[in-house]
């Protein structure tokens, strides 16, 4: 079964920087992943960590993609649970990506997330 993989790292400090502009949060995150980090910024970091993850399995940045057509929500467990709209969706779609997983982890000043899209075949 063919995967993809990316993960990154993200600074809690840094992110607690870039969220005191609205404008940011709205650029960065959906209204929905905005009501889950309840002002938390090491949830923020979390999620901004999971999306740079897809970002970089799907061979993508920031700029061919907008950050909140990746979505980083909560199943019904309370594990990340991700939805890709837009230009993300059609991308994964076009590579082949079916499924993904997504795992993020905080520990004092860091955030950090994995995903891992696979395909069948």
């Amino acid at each position: 079964m063919p995967v993809t993989v990316g993960i990154d790292l993200v600074h809690v400090p840094r992110m607690e920087r870039l969220l005191r502009s609205q404008r940011t949060r709205e650029r960065v995150f959906t209204p929905a992943e905005q009501l889950l980090c309840a002002e938390q910024a090491q949830r923020f970091a979390g999620r901004w960590a999971a999306k740079e993850a897809v970002m970089k399995a799907l061979g993508q940045g920031i700029g061919e993609l907008a950050p909140t057509e990746i979505e980083v929500l909560a199943g019904p467990s309370g594990a990340p649970a991700l939805c890709l709209h837009g230009a993300a969706a059609t991308t994964a779609a076009d590579q082949g990506w079916e499924t993904w997983q997504v795992s993020i982890s905080h520990d004092g000043e860091y955030a950090t997330a994995i995903a891992i899209g696979t395909a069948s075949g």
